[in-house]
């Protein structure tokens, strides 16, 4: 009986004793750390923001030059123009070869060059072939049929220089006027 009064309270206290240590809040490891200010928290969301947009217009870009490239494999050229000049994107971060302004060049040589095939004095693939910027492969292609179709035109200007020279002379000196050489006073 000994042991069972000398064990029992310590028993009675044992159970409430690890009760309260699983019951007692741990402290929180963020509160030990100093707090940051709330421009720290902005910063990091705008920044956020705008990667993400760069993400999806990069995300769109790729997407408008895939199916730019599959209207020019399949020769609808006019969709593939239509696509890509009513896409604004810059060409930053591209592969060479696959900038949206380089397959528009691509799209007006080769749209042009089949108009020209079917009917060879078409203005309006003369005009594609004019659209074709000076930096794209496709342009001294495009200078070349463009030689080929000029037409001179009937109407020729010409131009001439003189160089004229006039002789400043100065004021003080007596100069004879019209009507002092011929004796005419101006009186009838």
């Amino acid at each position: 009986m000994v042991s069972d009064s000398e064990s029992g309270p310590e028993s009675k206290k044992a159970p409430s004793h690890i009760l309260d240590e699983v019951l007692e809040e741990p402290q929180d490891p963020i509160s030990r750390h100093v707090p940051h200010p709330v421009w720290v928290d902005l910063a990091l969301a705008a920044g956020l923001l705008v990667i993400m947009g760069a993400f999806s217009a990069g995300l769109i870009k790729m997407y408008v030059s895939h199916s730019a490239e599959q209207s020019i494999t399949q020769r609808n050229y006019q969709a593939a123009i239509a696509l890509l000049e009513g896409a604004p994107f810059p060409d930053l971060f591209s592969p060479p070869g696959s900038e949206p302004r380089e397959l528009l060049n691509q799209a007006l040589y080769l749209d042009a060059m089949e108009r020209l095939d079917a009917y060879s004095e078409d203005p309006a693939a003369i005009k594609e072939l004019e659209k074709i910027d000076a930096s794209s492969r496709f342009f001294e292609l495009a200078q070349e049929i463009l030689k080929d179709h000029f037409k001179p035109s009937s109407v020729q200007l010409q131009s001439g220089a003189e160089e004229v020279q006039r002789v400043k002379q100065p004021a003080d000196q007596n100069i004879p006027t019209p009507e002092s050489t011929t004796g005419n006073t101006g009186k009838p």
